[in-house]
């Protein structure tokens, strides 16, 4: 009897040790999942180049997957687009925050568009044209826009959210707006007329709201405001074009050859006040301004958004500083009462300036975007002004 008690507790004793080893495992394995759990995914560094192709190639798969599910569900006019086949479908190409917010207006166009001809996609996107980039840890964020076209369409700037999960990027969030002005640059109006395949394009001036170039042996003009291009533009005098296409490659040249040798900011600058004695000629200072557009910080490359702040702000500064000196030139020509009557106008534009740079910087929506949009609104405002008063109060 007393052999089989002995037994019987050591066949508990041993129960017992198995069951602790066995919590002992389950807890081992649970610090294990915990630390395995709290490993964070590595978020890769993206270049505005790499961007672009995320953008891009997110679009295109978009289009290509709804053309898929629509040939293989046969989805026509009696048979709408079943968003839970497309939820499932896009998986991998958006997050579910964009599922939830915005894929029921997306399969809304996609069906409507079986009855008219609307565009589903913002498959027209510039991003060579117009491209500001911004990379905040897992989030991506994109401004491009898709420019007004020869049948009507209207300029749209589009912007993009991303957000990396599951070791990819996914489309988060989009918006669009109708612009009335998109206010492009110079730049972007070259690089759009190479979208076009003109090549061996010069920049002439801006006048009336249009740059004005020549490639492929013609000019061409493009709004600044609705992004429209206009062919064959007859409105200025050929001999005097001509005259400014040999003058801006003459400089080009010059530039070239000083590249290797440091130029002061006081040789590079065009004084407009010691040309004041010969009038104020309209031409002249438009010619000055060209040239002027030459001498501003590329950004192409820049990505940090501390970077693209302050080169926008060296190109401020440049368009800043000969505002003042074009301002200071009316202000020793014009007559007293016009230039009263001018001043007036100029204090309402800076008024005006400051109203939307500050709605830019203080709008909750915009995030850490607010810092480079806002400088960019300076910017290019500032920039606009130099050519209103030259164009309005110059002859």
């Amino acid at each position: 009897m007393k052999k089989t008690l002995k037994m019987l507790l050591c066949v508990a004793v041993c129960m017992l040790v198995m069951v602790g080893c066995d919590k002992s495992s389950d807890g081992a394995q649970e610090k294990e999942n915990v630390v395995k759990t709290d490993v964070k995914q590595e978020v890769p560094k993206v270049t505005k180049e790499e961007g672009k192709e995320i953008l891009q190639e997110t679009i295109e798969e978009l289009a290509q997957s709804f053309d898929h599910m629509e040939k293989e569900h046969e989805w026509g006019h009696d048979k709408p687009a079943d968003i839970g086949i497309v939820k499932k479908e896009l998986r991998n190409t958006i997050s579910e925050e964009f599922a939830q917010n915005h894929l029921s207006d997306l399969v809304e166009v996609f069906n409507a568009s079986r009855e008219t001809d609307i565009r589903v996609f913002p498959v027209d996107i510039e991003p060579d044209v117009r491209f500001i980039f911004e990379q905040e840890k897992e989030k991506l964020k994109m401004i491009t826009l898709i420019p007004a076209n020869d049948i009507g369409n209207t300029a749209e700037t589009w912007k993009f959210h991303f957000v990396y999960e599951n070791n990819t990027w996914l489309l988060d969030k989009w918006e669009y707006d109708l612009e009335e002005d998109v206010k492009l640059t110079r730049k972007e109006a070259e690089r759009l007329l190479h979208t076009f395949e003109i090549t061996d394009v010069k920049f002439i001036r801006k006048d009336n709201g249009n740059y004005i170039f020549k490639g492929n042996d013609q000019f061409l003009a493009v709004n600044s405001a609705t992004s429209e291009v206009k062919y064959d533009y007859e409105e200025m005098s050929t001999d005097e074009d001509e005259k400014i296409v040999r003058q801006e490659g003459t400089s080009q040249t010059k530039e070239s050859n000083n590249n290797s040798t440091p130029v002061g900011k006081e040789e590079n600058q065009i004084n407009l006040e010691s040309s004041s004695s010969n009038g104020l000629s309209k031409t002249k200072y438009l010619d000055e301004l060209a040239v002027l557009e030459t001498q501003e910080k590329n950004l192409e490359n820049l990505t940090v958004t501390t970077d693209i702040v302050d080169g926008i702000n060296e190109n401020y500064q440049l368009w800043d500083d000969r505002l003042n000196e074009i301002y200071g030139v009316l202000k020793n020509n014009m007559p007293a009462v016009e230039f009263e009557a001018m001043k007036a106008k100029q204090i309402e534009w800076i008024k005006l300036k400051e109203s939307r740079v500050s709605a830019i910087y203080n709008d909750p929506n915009n995030g850490t975007m607010k810092l480079i949009e806002s400088a960019d609104e300076a910017y290019r405002m500032t920039k606009e002004r130099c050519y209103e008063l030259v164009n309005t109060y110059m002859k």
